[in-house]
């Protein structure tokens, strides 16, 4: 049932269109689901944020809401009526979970933006936040694990909206940004044009270092 004014929902669909199933996921306030995607054993990882203290975790790396508005991420089993586990991330500003990739193993990598200065960093290649808003990025093993988070931005706005892994392990991610001072490597565009870039940017599968990152 609905439990808050305004629940995130995951539903199930046969190939012939048939419901398999369809669940609410949510705390007493409200809360949005942004990014999903399904690993190789047919389960169901979300992203998005909620504003509920009350959100359903299990196994979280973060069980304690940080501030108004806290991203999540939450797996579900194949059949929809369980939580494989189910995390807050977020720190003492607003954070969003804009977008979620799936590995075939079970990992997650969730992508967002915050405004914290204190998310819980891990293994991080940028461990504080470079000032107004970042972009960060997060990778979780099949059992809700945190295997490394980083911000990744400059004195401006950024923000990570979209990531794919190649072949080799390494996390390729993309958005948009402010700054004058996003980290770049090898970069195709070294400097802001003016106003709001996008980004794309290469990190290695341990998530402590960057191999490419461009203004684009």
């Amino acid at each position: 049932a609905l439990k808050g004014s305004t629940d995130a929902f995951v539903a199930k669909l046969d190939a012939n269109g048939s419901l398999v199933y369809s669940t609410y996921i949510g705390g007493s306030s409200s809360q949005y689901g942004f990014g999903i995607g399904v690993d190789s054993s047919g389960n169901a990882a979300i992203s998005g944020y909620t504003a509920s203290t009350d959100f359903p975790t299990l196994n979280a790396f973060q069980s304690v809401k940080g501030a108004s508005n806290d991203g999540f991420v939450a797996k579900l089993n194949a059949a929809g009526n369980a939580l494989i586990y189910s995390s807050f991330i977020g720190g003492n500003g607003e954070d969003y979970a804009n977008n979620l990739t799936a590995a075939a193993q079970g990992d997650v990598y969730v992508v967002g933006d915050t405004s914290s200065t204190n998310l819980p960093v891990h293994h991080a290649l940028q461990s504080a936040n470079g000032g107004g808003v970042d972009g960060f990025i997060a990778h979780i093993d099949a059992l809700g694990n945190l295997l490394y988070l980083t911000y990744l931005g400059g004195v401006g706005t950024d923000a990570v909206r979209h990531l794919s892994l190649d072949a080799s392990g390494n996390a390729w991610v993309t958005g948009e940004t402010t700054s004058t001072n996003f980290p770049t490597v090898n970069p195709l565009q070294p400097t802001n044009a003016g106003g709001n870039d996008a980004f794309l940017a290469t990190i290695d599968p341990t998530g402590s270092y960057l191999l490419y990152s461009t203004y684009f």
